[in-house]
């Protein structure tokens, strides 16, 4: 691990106006975090398993406020992280 730390990560769903805490870390060539624990929403993943943002499959990156310091990943996969530091 070469970098870590909390972030803000938007809610994955598209109607998702909230915000959730996550440990991210940089690893090799991605970006990995770790999901909520068990009691909160169900998620796709295995309990305990991360998620990962391979670094190739980015597309883009669009600051979304200059405020807070929020950023936007746009991936191949079509799919879009929100992201605002602690």
């Amino acid at each position: 691990v070469r970098l870590s730390g909390y972030l803000w990560k938007k809610g994955s769903s598209w109607l998702s106006f909230s915000y959730h805490r996550r440990l991210f870390y940089l690893r090799h060539d991605e970006l990995c975090f770790v999901p909520p624990p068990p009691s909160a929403a169900p998620s796709p993943a295995p309990d305990g398993a991360e998620r990962r943002i391979p670094l190739g499959s980015i597309l883009n990156v669009r600051v979304h406020s200059k405020a807070s310091l929020a950023l936007e990943l746009a991936c191949c996969e079509q799919r879009l992280f929100t992201l605002v530091p602690l």
